[in-house]
């Protein structure tokens, strides 16, 4: 079909059919649409559920758009032949050799031994991939592999997923065909491409190049007047398509358009559920957050799941069950009385229940007699009634969260957001429960259902059910009507698998009982007196009274050391059954296998105790330390760098990067599994996963971290909850006690301090304490610092010259100014006023020659005052606002032009001002680009007015900001413009409330970049990890925050103009001749 294009107004486009082909009569209702095309070209398209469009250009380069009416395309690494996007932070993709990497928002990580012709993913993330082989594979995130689908097509070429996590797929000879969850279904048409939208829209490209939507209701294809090679569904299941000439049009890119009503999708099951019958009978299930699975029989006993179709009895009888993320078990009796298990049996709670539910954060809510909600409070003792309840309530289940969900005698469902309730329409509900990843599922009419949020609908799943209950991963148990047991997965035989392969404690082991204000001392003759009961709950916990500490740490052999409140170093005795005063003053501390503590200072100073005395290690500044089971030592510097103890040298050496396109592991916390490999939390509270090549992120925010002997991995999540991770399920189970700090020690059994600064333990190891008091005696070398650091910190850094090509023009006049955006992309303009850009792929620099002319006469005393990289990519540049005249500002490239933007002439209406001077451009992380005034005022750009508009933040100390950056917290950096109060510059830092003195300069330090205004040397530059540098003395330096000091950058060439990579490694003009890169 021939298609004609009619350009509108805006770069709208509109397609109209031309012809027909012969024999082929178009459907009555072929649809025309408006089409907006879009800058660049593709070899593939692909839509996140975010709206985040993922694009390969001709050479598989990767670019990402943002939606937005401004959006533009901005660069990522890699290159690809295929791509296919969950969301701006989940991506897939295929390179040209077969290889499959998925990209984390960061990093593009291989999935090793796996070689494809194409991947897809669902909005959330259910990825499946066509093999080399023309077989269809699904990804299994616990193995972090692929694995092989057994009964779908052969010989395919292209897979998508649905919203279901269903996959759709093309053969080999061009035939669409969809897994509906029970069989593999065959479409109409011969396609050549094939997307599914995040709302289950689907579109292919016919044979003849033609897109076509899939219209559900009448089992057909509707076409699209248009013309297409690739075709991809939009965030709200409008069409994204590449023409043959790789030319990108989309239908409302950037709006949702209307709802077709014909385009209602019948039900599909939402995920393919195998039930597998158990052994047994039961009326009642409940399973924890790692897996422990409760039955209640017909006659109420009770039961707990082992594994490999069998079951333990436990004692007593009830009529409701439900269980605690530790593990224990609660219940309800026939008469309505609650019960906890204890270690001697059960212990009965206050009040009446005629409903109980226990969530995976460890609330447990009740129905009472009275027909009202309630939660237990465990420091008070009691339970605490919820205002405004839902009237009749059948059913009740707890959230992840910790918030009630119910069903009303009526079969509707309802949900508390915490402060008010809302239903969840669609359903006429008998039972109701919720997985510990939030997974809510519902029985229906005799049928499983689970809610799909993306979609605000419940979905069918397989099988006939009474009653339900949810486990790790959203896998379900269920009872059916005759009380049968079907299960879709066995996590205590996951676990038992797992856990078979760690070390057990040595020694013998005697239970805790329950959590008391007062520790009696250990018995003499226990190996580990620790409780071994698996798995970790409240109850192994006991309070360490007449204490308070900030840290702890805890050695191989049992030694528990604590950094106490006001700074001083204890150690805890068995005999004397209490802490026990050790010379050292620290904030952070580790203790060696041998049990020898080492500590990090307040300044940051590193010591280790030797056995005598305490022995600095010179040269390095830290914030964190730790060491490994097998005695391997690292430490987080300031910035977040690692650095491992080198017992050769008594020194620390930086952790590198494992590869060329692997970055080194950072963190501001830090913990080493047995082996010496670290996992670390950065200042965002992101955790790390460094025992393998990238670094993953887990799906947890972390305050601490710290891993036992045995490997037992603990944490402090932000919510200052315990939390440990399931080595079986990947999960990380709550503990359900509060804790800010964490430390393991043998056994895997931890100790830990809560917010109020107290300390709890959760067992007593035992060691030989008959030196402890000897050594502690003979430790005669303080760590405590009063005056000046024991060493001047200097950053040893390399530069390298960076080869200039042919065609640069590197003259000292005008100088070379250098700018990096926020996706790395790094861009300079030389002494020619000619752009470049820096392939870090080959290591050069290459010409942009898309690139017009500079809107002003430039020469050497006109030339370029700054120069940033948006978010989108785009060039903006200013001049020297003296002079005035309509040349005079600020200038952005869009649409191959460049554009003045208004609104920083503000001179005249700023006090004291009388010549013109700024002109600073700065952009934010959050997409925001910043201005200095011609008034040293702060402006932003407003996207909506296509201008600069003030920023409610007046300018530190009332002097003029000259220069400004902004760091990845948010945080602005300005240098003001040297003036009479004070007489010389001055560096402040706006911590969101007020400005902060970072540096002032008393003399001419400054002067390499105040005479920006005619060169254009920053004053401050920041890198996407935080890195602060500042020119002092025409010589380089970084901002250390831990030690509030600037830190010397050894080697730093002689300052011209820089600019600080995504890597916190500067790029440095020497103002004469030569480019540098820090290595």
């Amino acid at each position: 079909m021939a298609a004609v294009w009619l350009v509108l107004a805006g770069g709208m486009v509109h397609a109209q059919n031309a012809s027909s082909p012969a024999g082929k009569p178009e459907p009555a209702d072929a649809e025309r649409m408006v089409w907006q095309r879009l800058r660049g070209t593709a070899i593939d398209l692909s839509v996140g559920a975010d709206g985040v469009a993922f694009a390969l250009d001709r050479e598989g380069q990767v670019w990402l758009r943002r939606p937005g009416s401004n959006a533009g395309w901005s660069r990522l690494p890699g290159k690809f032949s295929r791509i296919d996007a969950a969301h701006e932070k989940l991506a897939w993709a295929v390179d040209a050799n077969g290889a499959l990497l998925r990209y984390s928002g960061t990093l593009w990580r291989e999935i090793t031994d796996t070689k494809a012709l194409d991947v897809g993913t669902s909005p959330a993330g259910h990825a499946w991939a066509v093999l080399a082989d023309g077989t269809l594979a699904r990804f299994d995130a616990r193995q972090d592999k692929f694995m092989a689908e057994a009964g779908a097509p052969l010989h395919l070429v292209r897979v998508d997923v649905d919203e279901r996590g269903l996959p759709w797929v093309l053969g080999a000879d061009g035939v669409p065909q969809r897994f509906d969850g029970r069989v593999w279904i065959k479409l109409p048409g011969v396609a050549r491409d094939l997307s599914v939208g995040p709302d289950g829209t689907a579109y292919i490209v016919s044979a003849e190049h033609e897109p076509m939507r899939w219209v559900a209701a009448q089992s057909r294809w509707q076409k699209l007047f248009a013309r297409a090679d690739v075709v991809a569904a939009g965030a709200y299941g409008n069409p994204w398509i590449a023409t043959p000439d790789g030319e990108i049009f989309a239908h409302q890119p950037d709006s949702k358009p209307g709802v077709r009503a014909q385009d209602n999708i019948p039900q599909v099951f939402t995920q393919v559920l195998s039930w597998r019958r158990v052994r047994g009978s039961g009326k009642q299930l409940a399973i924890s957050p790692r897996g422990d699975v409760a039955a209640l029989g017909e006659n109420g006993e009770i039961w707990l799941w082992k594994g490999q179709d069998s079951w333990t009895r436990v004692s007593g009888k009830l009529a409701m069950l439900a269980i605690e993320p530790g593990g224990l078990l609660w219940g309800v009796d026939e008469d309505g009385r609650i019960v906890r298990q204890a270690n001697a049996g059960w212990k009965e709670m206050p009040g009446r229940a005629r409903l109980l539910a226990v969530g995976a954060d460890g609330s447990a809510w009740i129905v009472g007699g009275d027909g009202r909600l309630a939660r237990w409070q465990p420091a008070a003792g009691e339970w605490q009634a919820l205002e405004g309840n839902p009237a009749k309530m059948l059913r009740l289940a707890v959230d992840p969260a910790g918030r009630p969900w119910v069903v009303r005698d009526n079969g509707t469902v309802a949900q508390y957001d915490g402060k008010q309730w809302a239903d969840v329409p669609g359903i006429e509900a008998t039972d109701l429960a919720i997985g510990p990843e939030g997974s809510v599922f519902a029985v229906a009419g005799a049928l499983p259902w689970r809610y799909n949020r993306l979609n605000k609908r419940w979905e069918q799943l397989t099988g006939e059910v009474e009653r339900l209950a949810v486990g790790p991963g959203g896998r379900p148990w269920a009872v059916t009507a005759k009380h049968d047991i079907y299960a879709t997965a066995f996590f205590n035989e996951e676990r038992a698998t797992a856990m078979a392969s760690v070390p057990a404690p040595v020694g013998g082991a005697t239970a805790t009982t329950g959590a008391v204000a007062t520790i009696g001392a250990p018995p003499a003759t226990s190996g580990a007196v620790a409780a071994a009961r698996d798995p970790l709950g409240p109850a192994d916990f006991r309070l360490v009274p007449a204490v308070a500490a900030q840290d702890i740490a805890i050695g191989n052999e049992g030694s528990v050391f604590i950094v106490v409140f006001d700074g001083t170093l204890a150690r805890w005795s068995n005999t004397r059954n209490a802490f026990i005063a050790f010379p050292g003053q620290f904030t952070r501390i580790a203790v060696a296998p041998d049990g020898k503590p080492w500590g990090v200072t307040v300044r940051g100073e590193v010591y280790r105790h030797d056995g005598t005395n305490w022995r600095v290690i010179y040269n390095i500044v830290a914030q964190d330390i730790a060491i490994a089971a097998n005695g391997a030592v690292m430490v987080a510097g300031t910035d977040e760098t690692l650095y491992r103890y080198n017992a050769d040298r008594a020194g620390f050496d930086r952790v590198l990067p494992a590869g060329d396109n692997v970055a080194a592991p950072t963190g501001s916390r830090i913990a080493l599994d047995p082996r010496g490999r670290p996992w670390t939390v950065t200042k965002d509270y992101r955790l790390w996963r460094c025992d393998r090549t990238p670094c993953e992120l887990q799906a947890i925010a972390a305050r601490d971290i710290h891993i036992g002997p045995d490997g037992s991995v603990l944490v402090a999540d932000t919510d200052r909850k315990l939390r440990r991770l399931n080595p079986a399920t990947g999960q990380w189970d709550f503990v359900n006690v509060a804790a800010d700090v964490v430390a393991v020690g043998p056994g895997g059994r931890p100790w830990i301090i809560d917010g109020k600064s107290q300390v709890w333990s959760s067992a007593f190891f035992r060691r030989d304490e008959s030196n402890d008091l000897g050594v502690a005696g003979s430790s005669t070398s303080n760590t405590t610092t009063t005056t000046t650091p024991v060493f001047t910190f200097t950053v040893a850094m390399r530069f390298d010259a960076v080869t200039l090509p042919v065609g640069f023009d590197n003259n000292a006049v005008p100088p070379v100014v250098l700018a990096v955006g926020l996706t790395g992309q790094i861009g300079m303009i030389d002494a020619s006023f000619q752009f470049w850009t820096y392939n870090t792929a080959r290591g050069v620099l290459t010409a942009d020659t898309k690139v017009p002319a500079l809107p002003w006469t430039a020469s050497g005393n006109n030339s370029v005052r700054a120069l940033a990289l948006a978010a989108d990519g785009s060039y903006w540049i200013s001049n020297k606002p003296q002079g005035q005249g309509a040349s005079v500002g600020v200038w952005r490239l869009q649409g191959g032009r460049w554009v003045q933007v208004q609104g920083l002439a503000d001179c005249a209406s700023t006090p004291g001002c009388s010549t013109p001077a700024a002109f600073g451009l700065a952009p934010a992380p959050d997409g925001t680009l910043y201005a200095t005034s011609e008034g040293g005022n702060l402006y932003r750009f407003d996207a909506s007015l296509q201008r600069f508009v003030r920023v409610n933040i007046p300018p530190p100390n009332a002097n003029p900001m000259a220069d400004i950056a902004v760091g990845p917290n948010g945080h602005l950096w300005a240098t003001t413009k040297a003036g009479t109060n004070p007489a010389y510059a001055v560096t402040y830092e706006f911590d969101g409330a007020a400005w902060v003195l970072r540096a002032a300069a008393r003399s001419n330090e400054l002067n390499a970049c105040l005479s920006g205004f005619s060169n254009a040397a920053p004053c401050i530059a920041i890198g996407a990890n935080g890195m602060v540098y500042q020119p002092w003395n025409s010589r380089l330096r970084r901002w250390n925050a831990s030690a509030g000091q600037w830190d010397a950058v050894s080697n730093s060439p002689s300052m011209g103009s820089f600019a600080v990579g995504a890597d916190g490694r500067p790029w440095v003009w020497d103002g004469a001749t030569t480019l540098y890169k820090a290595r």
